[in-house]
């Protein structure tokens, strides 16, 4: 139940219309949240402070960003990292959510290091509106997101 919650919620994030095709069960929606969703192979390269911005517009596209990873989040700089979700100002926060199935999770780091991710744009308006949203999204209420298909260390 939980899996199918944070799938729907990716989702939802996403938007359907872009995703691979989707298998209906009682509870919804399922897809794979596999790397063969969104991998750097097929993802568009994009600036991670264009996300940020941009996110709404970007929502549903597969795209491929560069930044500082500390736990389920994405920072253009180490401070940023360092300050994590809580220096957002007027309620946009400096980074982007991750999310994504438990392959692609694991590799998070508790301390802040530079990485390449590769992952599906979403917001979490959407994410919020499922049950029992958690992670970045827990504390932000507008901002992007990144429903991970990739995620790799870099120097």
């Amino acid at each position: 139940m939980v899996l199918q919650v944070w799938i729907i919620g990716a989702l939802l994030a996403a938007g359907a219309e872009t995703l691979p095709e989707a298998a209906q069960d009682d509870a919804g929606p399922i897809v794979s949240l596999s790397t063969d969703s969104c991998h750097f192979g097929r993802a568009r390269a994009v600036r991670l402070s264009t996300v940020i911005r941009d996110y709404a517009r970007l929502r549903g596209e597969c795209v491929a960003i560069r930044g500082w990873n500390n736990g389920r989040s994405i920072y253009r700089s180490l401070e940023e990292a360092r300050a994590g979700v809580t220096s957002a100002t007027a309620g946009r926060p400096p980074g982007l959510g991750l999310y994504g199935n438990e392959e692609a999770t694991s590799s998070f780091s508790a301390e802040p290091r530079r990485v390449a991710a590769a992952g599906i744009v979403g917001a979490c308006e959407s994410i919020n509106q499922s049950e029992g949203s958690a992670g970045y999204c827990h504390s932000v209420v507008e901002g992007g997101v990144l429903i991970l298909g990739e995620l790799r260390p870099r120097r």
